[in-house]
């Protein structure tokens, strides 16, 4: 070290030591709350940058806030009122809606009694992972989605003549206890339904179809509780 940078250093440590011990615990209280502010301030905001830098070059969507595809206003209109029920807020009925807004929905009724919502196509309906309770009560297109849909206790479909010749659409339904199945010409078989695919299953109706001539296929190896 230089002389002159020694005696720089010993000048400003001399003047410090003149000033008396009041003031110097004041400077001292003052930049101590100075850096306490600044160390305040950069924890607040880091935060912030990092989620802005993660988000701000990631390609990855955030699928849970993301809105899913609705291609049927109908259905659409439907959800967003099964949503207004539930989470007791007014929705407009064409307002977007996200999968995390659908995990909400358990309870779902399609009825073209007793409703003026017309629905022509269910599709989307597979985004209703929490859905149990589902009633069909007209015919629509899209019936197929919800076979993946593995949360399903008791569904019941009535009216829907073209749904299909056997039960291959109910894919797996590990929760499934009941299965009502009313007025539906066009059911031939009850393949698809095995005790593999619905183990809990419980109470299976049928009624007016008429064309249905497999009725003991769905047997069970082992007594049911």
């Amino acid at each position: 070290m230089s002389a002159s940078l020694v005696g720089s250093e010993m000048s400003i440590r001399d003047s410090y030591n003149t000033i008396p011990t009041k003031q110097r615990g004041e400077i001292f209280m003052k930049k101590f709350l100075g850096l306490l502010l600044s160390l305040t301030l950069i924890m607040t905001l880091s935060p912030i940058n990092v989620f802005a830098q993660e988000n701000s070059g990631s390609n990855v969507p955030n699928t849970y806030s993301e809105e899913i595809e609705i291609k049927d206003d109908g259905f659409r209109a439907l959800l967003n009122e099964t949503l207004s029920n539930k989470l007791g807020q007014s929705r407009d009925p064409k307002a977007p809606i996200t999968q995390n807004e659908m995990s909400f929905i358990e309870n779902l009724e399609i009825n073209k009694f007793s409703s003026d919502i017309k629905v022509q196509d269910i599709a989307g309906i597979e985004h209703a992972v929490d859905l149990k309770y589902l009633t069909i009560y007209e015919e629509v297109s899209g019936i197929e989605n919800i076979s993946s849909l593995s949360s399903i206790e008791y569904l019941k479909i009535d009216d829907f003549e073209t749904i299909g010749a056997d039960l291959s659409f109910l894919g797996n339904k590990p929760n499934l206890v009941t299965l009502i199945y009313n007025s539906s010409n066009g059911l031939k078989s009850l393949s698809g339904l095995t005790p593999e695919k619905a183990p809990k299953l419980k109470t299976l109706i049928f009624t007016n179809s008429t064309n249905l001539n497999d009725c003991l296929l769905y047997t069970s190896p082992s007594p049911r509780d």
